[in-house]
């Protein structure tokens, strides 16, 4: 079938995962955060716990995919640009990079019962610094701080509607993912000292699950016919303590020689999302989350950072969507997104909180019947100038290919 070339396609690139572009506070802690995972979540401000999914795959919260009709496989890839900014000079990067992949099955739709699969990036770390020493003892020097990789986790997961049409998720995650640290001096040809490489290997692994809710559609309770749906949702997600494996090794033109190694564990906390949606006019739908993950507690070998602080999040979303109608046309059957976003990052550095600021914006457009491609964009601002920080001017495109195909479906008689 059509699918299964998808999901062989999408298994050979998965190693990229872990190639995704960063900033220059992505060497604190375990790196950047990943809670936007493809483009209509993107579009929509980063939310969506409350969200039920089935034209995309939705994986904030593991409840979601309970309305999927299709068994359906999302991919995409998404595109980073990010200029850092001092009181004295800017640098502009860019960086595209694949987003993972999911796959959702339904297995019986009126109790809600489906399953989902995957792979996506959790965190990540791309830096690098670069400055000239002036060494009034003897020779002059380039030092060059740099970081990349990250963590991703390979999820499979489940969902049941309770009584009263609630709706239970639960996802079971493995982590894993290596983190590389390096550290490099470099002289003048000329000079008599010898170029050195300090790097220091992280990798991770370890288990976690998530667990999530979303209600019944509450609209009654606005005696309105104007509101067709109304939910709530929340979930929460437990990392296990991942056990990390590290190796510090320091190269010279000279040789390579591997000072130390072992085995540390990292307490990453939990994760909680809450949010609500409603919808009018059965077109209309808009969305408000909250997100919340206490970094100050993060621990690798039981010590802690003053770098991290608690992280905060809190998005607002919308998106018009005509429900699919044979007597639409192609441009009524396009979805328009936009959101808003803040976030009370988890870097706290030279006393500043690093907070961050962005818009979301993005289209939905039908290929066919259950296919469709999804484009997201964001732009924002994050950081200060102040306190020889980074001011960092970024923009985010997310491109999604969602694919769905009937399987075990009963044939009427």
């Amino acid at each position: 079938m059509k699918i299964i070339k998808y999901i062989l396609i999408l298994t050979f690139f998965s190693a990229a995962v872990f190639a995704s572009g960063g900033s220059i506070y992505s060497r604190f802690g375990k790196g950047d955060i990943t809670n936007i995972y493809f483009a209509r979540q993107m579009a929509m401000g980063g939310g969506g716990a409350s969200l039920i999914g089935s034209g995309n795959i939705l994986l904030y919260n593991p409840a979601s995919i309970a309305g999927t009709q299709f068994t359906r496989v999302e991919t995409g890839f998404r595109s980073r640009g990010t200029d850092l900014s001092t009181n004295s000079k800017s640098v502009f990067y860019y960086k595209t990079v694949f987003s993972g992949f999911a796959i959702a099955l339904p297995i019986e739709r009126s109790y809600g019962i489906a399953a989902t699969f995957g792979i996506v990036p959790v965190t990540k770390v791309n830096y690098a610094v670069k400055q000239h020493v002036v060494n009034p003892t003897g020779d002059d020097y380039d030092v060059t701080l740099g970081g990349t990789g990250g963590i991703s986790k390979l999820f499979i997961g489940a969902s049941y509607r309770l009584p009263f049409n609630w709706i239970l998720g639960a996802t079971y995650e493995y982590y894993t993912g290596k983190i590389d640290y390096s550290s490099k001096l470099e002289f003048d040809r000329a000079s008599g000292y010898k170029n050195a490489e300090f790097t220091n290997s992280n990798g991770h692994h370890g288990m976690g699950a998530s667990f999530g809710l979303i209600s019944s559609n509450l609209s009654s309770i606005f005696r309105s016919e104007s509101i067709s749906d109304f939910r709530i949702g929340g979930f929460v997600n437990y990392f296990a303590r991942l056990h990390t494996d590290s190796i510090f090794v320091a190269a010279s033109s000279v040789q390579v020689a591997k000072i130390s190694g072992g085995s540390v564990v990292t307490k990453i906390p939990y994760k909680i999302g809450v949010g609500a949606s409603i919808r009018f006019k059965k077109a209309y739908l808009f969305t408000l989350d909250f997100l919340y993950q206490p970094w100050s507690q993060y621990e690798i070998g039981g010590i802690r950072t003053s770098n991290l602080t608690n992280y905060s999040k809190y998005s607002f979303g919308f998106e018009h969507k005509n429900k699919y109608g044979r007597n639409l046309s192609f441009w009524e059957r396009i979805a328009i997104r936009a959101g808003l976003s803040y976030e009370n990052t988890q870097y706290h550095i030279n006393g500043e909180n690093i907070n961050q600021f962005a818009v979301h914006t993005g289209l939905g457009f039908p290929i066919t019947f259950s296919n469709s491609v999804d484009i997201g964009f964001m732009a924002g601002v994050r950081g200060v100038k102040s306190n020889n920080l980074i001011k960092e001017y970024f923009y985010k495109l997310s491109v999604s290919f969602s694919f769905g195909e009937l399987w075990f479906v009963r044939q009427e008689r």
